[in-house]
């Protein structure tokens, strides 16, 4: 299951990562890449970033749901969550987590034709 931990942990990174900024465009270079504010910017705090299932049977679907809570000044919107392995899935929350809120992210493994 030490390939499942390292999925996880790069799946709870990614998620981070695909946070919604606001993007701004450059008037020097016409870029309209994401320009990350200074204020009111929100930030993701998760209670855990790994999780072990300890037991698992080959053929099963195990879902987690990784706690976290925006404790930036602003809200955030997760729209985009990548993997590594098709074995999983990625349930992100439907709505923006407001300043000081706590959120689910869940993650489903699929673990048929999976070993380790």
């Amino acid at each position: 299951m030490k390939h499942l931990r390292i999925l996880t942990m790069i799946l709870v990174s990614t998620a981070i990562l695909a946070c919604n900024h606001p993007g701004r465009k450059n008037e020097a270079t016409g870029s309209t890449s994401p320009v990350v504010e200074k204020k009111g910017q929100g930030k993701i705090r998760f209670f855990e970033e790994m999780h072990n299932f300890v037991h698992v049977k080959a053929g099963e679907t195990l879902s987690y749901s990784f706690k976290f809570k925006n404790i930036g000044e602003g809200a955030i919107r997760l729209n985009h969550a990548e993997v590594s392995c098709d074995c999983l899935e990625v349930r992100l929350p439907e709505r923006e987590t407001a300043k000081d809120s706590i959120d689910y992210l869940e993650v489903i493994f699929h673990t048929a034709g999976e070993w380790g």
